[in-house]
């Protein structure tokens, strides 16, 4: 359906974060669906060590993100150009 509505154009996607003392951050993604089913797998694959846990975490608590996009750049054999901001 989106290669039929968008011609198999990338979509841009950028997450920031900002803090109490207005300094800015994030992360910059060249394509928005690759990169959401690249960090769903990445998660899947990295998940075994999050299972020996038990009670209420956040998610960074869990899994950290550099470990995170290592792994989405190591299965999307780079088709994901990506950049911290």
């Amino acid at each position: 359906m989106r290669g039929i509505l968008f011609k198999n154009a990338d979509t841009d996607i950028y997450v920031s974060c900002e803090s109490d003392n207005h300094d800015v951050s994030g992360i910059w993604f060249n394509n928005a669906f690759l990169s959401a089913g690249l960090f769903l797998e990445a998660i899947s694959t990295l998940k075994s060590g999050a299972d020996q846990q038990k009670g209420m975490f956040a998610v960074e608590d869990l899994f950290d993100l550099g470990q995170t996009i290592e792994k989405m750049e190591e299965i999307g054999k780079g088709e994901l150009k990506y950049r911290y901001f």
